[in-house]
C-alpha cells in the first residue's frame, strides 16, 4: 500500500480558524482511508502571520531528512476535500512516475503552478533536490528582510520561491505533473480551494469554506456536523491546536471535552494543566538560568492573545513582574483581552 500523509498548517493569529473548520473534515477524510493526518499551527521561521506560508518549506525538509519515501498531499488551511469517497492513493500510485503534482498556476511557463494544493513523490528521485533547493532559496532570504517584510510579497512567498526553483531547473519538466483532469485545487472535483482574490473578504471566505464544508459533511453523513449545544467542535480544536501544536490523535476527544466543559476557560485551564502542556512549555522555556526569556513572553503573546508585543520595552515590562513560566501564563490568560476577543472569536458568540 502506498505511504502517505496529508498535511496542513496555518498561523495561529488568523488562518488557524479556517483551519479548524476544513482540518475537521480532511482528517475525517484521512481516517476514513486509513492515511495519517498532521497540521502544524504557529510559525516555523519567520515575524509575521504570513510568513506561517513557509511552513511547508521546513516542514517537507524535516520529512527528508528523516528518510521518508511516501507521499505528501499537502493543502492550504483554505483547502478541503470535496469527495471522501474518492482514493487519493490510488491517484497517487498512477503517477509514481512524478514527483511533483499540482495544478496551474496563472499564465506563466510550465513551472507556473499553485502550491496551495499539491502532492510530492518522496520516493522520485527529483524530489530531494526540489525540498532541497526551495528550503535553501527560503534561507537565503535574511533575517533583516524577513523582519521587515511585514505584508505579503514584501519578499519572495513560497510559491514564487518554488516557482524559481523550477524554472532554474529545466531538468525537473518531466517530473512535474500538472493536473488537467479538474481533481485539484480551485472549484475541483476532489480537492476544492477558497483562495485570495476575486474582491472577496476574509470573512467571506471563510463564510463559503464553513458553508461547503458543512454540505459535504451532510452529504456523506457525518454526524453532528451541525451541532450547536454546548461548546463548538471548532472551539474545542481551536484549543487543542493552540496550545498542544498538534491535530488530536483520537478524535473522540473532541466530542468528550465537550461534555466535560461548559466554558471555554474551563476547557483551556484542562489542557494548561494537562502534562503534554506542561511538558512543551516548561522544557521550552524554564531550561538554564534565568528560567524565565523573552522567548516565554513572545510565546505567550503569539498563542494566547494572537499577536506579538507592541515592541521589546513591553516585554522587558513583563520580564521585570514575573518570576516563573507559569505566571506568564497565568497573567495572560486571566487578562481581558484573552479572555473577551479571543475566546469570543473561538466560540463564535
Amino acid at each position: 500500500m502506498t505511504q502517505m500523509l496529508i498535511l496542513q498548517t496555518a498561523d495561529p493569529f488568523r488562518y488557524a480558524e479556517m483551519l479548524t473548520i476544513t482540518g475537521r473534515l480532511n482528517a475525517s477524510y484521512a481516517q476514513r482511508h486509513g492515511i495519517p493526518y498532521d497540521a502544524y499551527v504557529g510559525i516555523k521561521r519567520g515575524y509575521h502571520p504570513w510568513h506561517a506560508a513557509f511552513n511547508r518549506i521546513i516542514l517537507l525538509s524535516d520529512l527528508l531528512r528523516r528518510g521518508y519515501r511516501g507521499w505528501v498531499f499537502y493543502m492550504d488551511a483554505d483547502a478541503f476535500i470535496a469527495d471522501l469517497a474518492f482514493d487519493v492513493r490510488a491517484y497517487a500510485e498512477s503517477h509514481n512516475r512524478h514527483a511533483l503534482i499540482a495544478s496551474k498556476g496563472a499564465e506563466g511557463g510550465w513551472w507556473d503552478i499553485n502550491n496551495g494544493v499539491f502532492l510530492l513523490n518522496f520516493a522520485h528521485p527529483s524530489t530531494a533536490f526540489i525540498v532541497e533547493e526551495w528550503n535553501k532559496r527560503f534561507f537565503d532570504i535574511d533575517e533583516q528582510a524577513l523582519s521587515a517584510g511585514r505584508e505579503w510579497h514584501s519578499v519572495m512567498d513560497d510559491q514564487a520561491l518554488l516557482h524559481s526553483v523550477l524554472c532554474d531547473n529545466e531538468q525537473l519538466r518531466d517530473s512535474l505533473y500538472v493536473d488537467t483532469e479538474g481533481l485539484i485545487n480551485y472549484k475541483a472535483r476532489f480537492v476544492r480551494q477558497i483562495i485570495r482574490g476575486n474582491g472577496a473578504t476574509f470573512e467571506e471566505r471563510l463564510a463559503i469554506i464553513r458553508s461547503e464544508v458543512q454540505a459535504v459533511e451532510m452529504a456523506f453523513g457525518l454526524t453532528g456536523a451541525s451541532r450547536q449545544d454546548g461548546l463548538s467542535a471548532d472551539a474545542v480544536l481551536w484549543c487543542h491546536r493552540i496550545l498542544l501544536g498538534r491535530e488530536p490523535t483520537d478524535w473522540s476527544i473532541i466530542d468528550w471535552l465537550r461534555t466535560q466543559h461548559t466554558s471555554l476557560p474551563s476547557l483551556t485551564q484542562w489542557f494548561l494543566d494537562s502534562p503534554e502542556y506542561r511538558g512543551q512549555a516548561i522544557g521550552n522555556f524554564e531550561r538554564g538560568s534565568p528560567p524565565l526569556s523573552r522567548d516565554a513572553i513572545v510565546w505567550a503573546y503569539r498563542t494566547i492573545l494572537g499577536r506579538m508585543p507592541e515592541g521589546e520595552d513591553v516585554v522587558e515590562f513583563h520580564l521585570s513582574i514575573h518570576q516563573s513560566f507559569d505566571d506568564v501564563v497565568r497573567a495572560f490568560l486571566e487578562s481581558e483581552e484573552f479572555q473577551q476577543r479571543i475566546l469570543q472569536k473561538a466560540s463564535g458568540r
